[in-house]
């Protein structure tokens, strides 16, 4: 029988949630005005170095809406550029400017700190079993 306070997706939610808060947070601290769905976009493109708006979307499983919405506001905060596909004249392609790599770099502390608290009590292992536990359930749910 289904048991909504043992479900994952329940403790996984609020987890993000509460993740996503907490860094937004820690990013106001500092006076970066970076929202906890627009960190990712961020980072993936840092560790990409340029994708279209769909692979962003595809990849952080975020809506056009959304990923759109968000990189409008980077762009306009000069953190990424935005180019016309030359393969596809509907697409665009993304990649952090000099100024979003630089910001990368400030934030990527601030979210450690943030995973770090999160993980404080953890041991090694721990750490690497829940990482291990949270990827198979995401391939199981991507498999189908």
């Amino acid at each position: 029988m289904y048991e909504f306070e043992k479900s994952p997706g329940r403790l996984t939610h609020q987890v993000s949630k509460l993740l996503g808060k907490k860094i937004e947070n820690k990013f106001k601290q500092h006076h970066y005005n970076v929202s906890a769905l627009q960190w990712p976009i961020i980072a993936f493109l840092k560790k990409s170095g340029q994708g279209s708006q769909k692979d962003i979307g595809e990849y952080l499983l975020m809506d056009k809406v959304s990923v759109n919405r968000a990189i409008d506001h980077l762009e306009k905060n000069g953190w990424v550029k935005r180019l016309p596909s030359q393969t596809d004249r509907r697409s665009n392609i993304v990649s952090l400017s000099a100024e979003g790599s630089d910001l990368y770099f400030q934030l990527a502390k601030d979210a450690e700190e943030v995973i770090e608290m999160a993980l404080h009590n953890f041991q090694p292992h721990q750490r690497e079993q829940l990482f291990l536990l949270l990827d198979k359930i995401y391939g199981n749910l991507k498999e189908e």
